[in-house]
């Protein structure tokens, strides 16, 4: 990402709430997390890895720009 974007957990929210998952459902969409991992990431106590921001964008077909704001 460039410059002054940073990590945004509420899109993350958002997406999950869009496909109607629940952490456990996202959780087990995106696979190699724990719901309570999605639960911290949605909070905001920790930002997901570009490991893990690459999986979630494979498992829902979405560019990573989503999960970040300018």
């Amino acid at each position: 990402m460039g410059r002054g974007q940073r990590w945004n957990p509420v899109n993350l929210r958002n997406l999950r709430l869009a496909f109607g998952l629940s952490p456990e459902g996202f959780a087990e969409r995106v696979g190699s997390v724990s719901a309570s991992t999605v639960r911290r990431w949605e909070s905001g106590r920790h930002v997901p890895t570009i490991h893990h921001l690459e999986a979630i964008a494979d498992a829902f077909d979405i560019d990573l720009a989503v999960f970040f704001e300018p």
